[in-house]
C-alpha cells in the first residue's frame, strides 16, 4: 500500500545522519528511541511551521494603493498633498456650514461622494479616479454599505477615505435626539462591518442639516464634520457637461474648496472622467484627507452589523430573517420608535401618525 501524502513526515538530514551514526556504532537499540524522539520532534516542528505560514497567507489581505506614487504630472491629475487630520474635539469644516474654517490652500480640492455606495455608478467612478491616479473621501450610508459590501471593500482597497452619512440618510433636523444618534451609531458600525476594517472619524449631515444637540454628540465621540465649499449640483437633474461647467466655475470663483458630488447618479458617473481631466488642464491640486484615528463604534451594534452582513454574503434566508430580527431588538431604536407613536382611542376618528421611513427615504431627496 501507498503511504498517504498527508502521512509522510519530514526528516531533517541532521537526524539521519545521527541515526545512521548510532547504527554503525553498535548501538542501535537505545539510540534508535532516542533518534526516534528526535525525529518526531522534528516533524512535528515543521508541520506547525507549515500550517502557521499557511494560516498567515490565508489571513493575508491585498495591499492598499497609497497616494505616495500619485505624483501630480501633465498626463495625471494625482495627489499633490497629503493632511492627517486630528479629529480630537470634532472640528468642522466646510463654507456652507462653517465659513470661519479652512484647511485647504489656494486651489486645493478635496473631492467627495456621498450617499453610496451603488455600484453600478460608484465603480465607473473609482475606475475613472484610478486613471487619475488620484484619491477622494467618501460619506457611505450604513444600509448602503451593508447592502453593497464588496464595494465598501475595493473604494477602501484603492486607497480613499471612508466617513459616515448616517444608517438611512434621514434628515437630522426633522428627528429627535434619541433617533438621530441611533442614526449616527447605527451608520458607523454597519459602515464598518461592511469595511471589514476601521474607517475614519468623519461624518456629514444629510442634506447638511446639522443641529447643535448633533455636533455635540459627534464632538464628544471625537468625529470631525465635514460640510462643503462646492456643491456639484449632480441631484438637480444636470448633464455632465452643465455639471463640469458649474463645478469648475465655482472652483474658480473660490480658488478651490470641498467639493460635493453623489455616487449614486448616472449623471454623476458620466461627469466624473470628464472633471477631472479639467482640473488638471486649469491648475487645480487634489488634497488627500487622512485621520490620526479611527471610528469607534457600539460593539453591540458592530457584531450584529458583522452577523447581517456575513448572513447576507452567504445567502441563507433563515440567518438573514435571524440577523434582521437582531437588528430590530436594539434597544435604541426602539426607544426612537416609541417617540413617533400615538394612541388611537377606541371608537376615535384619529388615525395613527404615518410612519417617518418614508420622509427619511434617502432615495426621495439626496445631498
Amino acid at each position: 500500500m501507498r503511504p498517504n501524502a498527508s502521512s509522510r513526515r519530514f526528516v531533517s538530514p541532521a537526524a539521519v545522519g545521527a541515526l545512521c551514526a548510532s547504527i554503525c556504532a553498535g548501538v542501535a537499540g537505545p539510540a534508535f528511541a532516542a533518534e526516534g524522539e528526535a525525529i518526531k520532534r522534528v516533524s512535528a516542528a515543521a508541520s506547525a511551521e507549515a500550517g502557521a505560514t499557511a494560516a498567515a497567507s490565508t489571513a493575508k489581505r491585498p495591499p492598499k494603493r497609497t497616494a505616495k506614487n500619485c505624483k501630480p504630472s501633465r498626463s495625471k491629475l494625482g495627489v499633490a498633498r497629503t493632511i492627517t487630520l486630528d479629529t480630537k474635539g470634532g472640528p468642522k469644516f466646510g463654507f456652507v456650514n462653517y465659513p470661519s474654517t479652512k484647511f485647504l490652500e489656494e486651489n486645493e480640492v478635496l473631492l467627495t461622494f456621498d450617499d453610496g455606495p451603488l455600484p453600478r455608478y460608484t465603480n465607473p467612478i473609482l475606475k475613472a479616479l484610478e486613471k487619475e491616479c488620484t484619491r477622494a473621501t467618501f460619506f457611505l450610508v450604513g444600509r448602503m454599505s451593508v447592502a453593497f459590501p464588496k464595494s465598501v471593500k475595493r473604494i477602501m482597497r484603492e486607497g480613499h477615505t471612508v466617513g459616515t452619512h448616517t444608517w438611512s440618510h434621514g434628515n437630522l433636523q426633522r428627528t429627535g435626539s434619541a433617533r438621530a444618534v441611533d442614526q449616527i451609531e447605527r451608520g458607523i458600525a454597519a459602515i464598518e462591518a461592511a469595511a471589514g476594517e476601521p474607517i475614519a472619524p468623519i461624518f456629514r449631515f444629510p442634506y447638511l442639516g446639522r443641529t447643535g444637540v448633533m455636533e455635540s454628540h459627534l464632538k464628544k465621540r471625537n468625529i470631525s464634520v465635514f460640510s462643503i465649499d462646492v456643491d456639484s449640483r449632480d441631484t438637480r437633474g444636470y448633464s455632465a457637461p452643465r455639471m463640469i461647467r458649474h463645478t469648475i466655475s465655482r472652483l474658480k470663483a473660490r480658488k478651490g474648496g470641498i467639493v460635493l458630488f453623489h455616487d449614486i447618479k448616472r449623471a454623476t458617473a458620466q461627469a466624473i472622467p470628464g472633471f477631472l481631466r479639467e482640473l488638471r488642464r486649469n491648475g487645480f491640486r487634489i488634497v488627500h484627507l487622512e485621520t490620526n484615528g479611527y471610528a469607534k463604534p457600539n460593539a453591540k451594534m458592530l457584531k450584529r452589523y458583522r452577523d447581517y452582513v456575513a448572513a447576507r454574503t452567504s445567502g441563507d434566508r433563515e440567518k438573514m430573517r435571524i440577523a434582521r430580527k437582531a437588528l430590530k431588538d436594539l434597544p435604541a431604536r426602539n426607544k426612537a420608535k416609541k417617540r413617533v407613536q400615538r394612541k388611537v382611542q377606541p371608537n376615535s376618528s384619529i388615525k395613527p401618525v404615518a410612519s417617518t421611513r418614508r420622509a427619511n427615504n434617502p432615495f426621495s431627496r439626496s445631498n
